[in-house]
C-alpha cells in the first residue's frame, strides 16, 4: 500500500509515516477515536463497512506511539509475569 503525503494526525506536521487504525463513529472529524483493527474490525471489512483507514504521522509522533504502544505490552506483560518472546523467535 502506498503511503499517502500528508499532515500528521497529531500535530499537522510533515507526515510521511502511515499505520492503518480502525476510526470510531465520531460528531465529526475532528474528534474520531482511534483503535487497533482487531478480528472483529477485520471481519466488517468484508461486509461493505470498512473502518479501517490509513492515519498519517510525522517522524517524531510516530516514534511515540510506536514506544507507547511496546511499553503498553512491557507492562502488561510484566503485570501477567508473562516471558517476553524474543524477536528472533518471530
Amino acid at each position: 500500500m502506498q503511503a499517502l503525503r500528508s499532515d500528521c494526525i497529531a500535530c499537522n506536521g510533515d507526515g510521511h509515516y502511515t499505520v492503518l487504525l480502525a476510526v470510531g463513529p465520531s460528531i465529526d472529524d475532528d474528534h474520531a477515536r482511534y483503535f487497533i483493527p482487531n478480528q472483529h474490525v477485520r471481519e466488517e471489512h468484508g461486509s461493505g463497512m470498512d473502518p479501517t483507514r490509513q492515519i498519517t504521522f510525522c517522524r517524531s509522533c510516530m516514534r511515540a506511539v510506536e514506544k507507547n504502544l511496546r511499553s503498553t505490552i512491557s507492562d502488561l506483560q510484566q503485570e501477567h509475569g508473562v516471558t517476553p518472546v524474543p524477536y528472533s523467535h518471530y
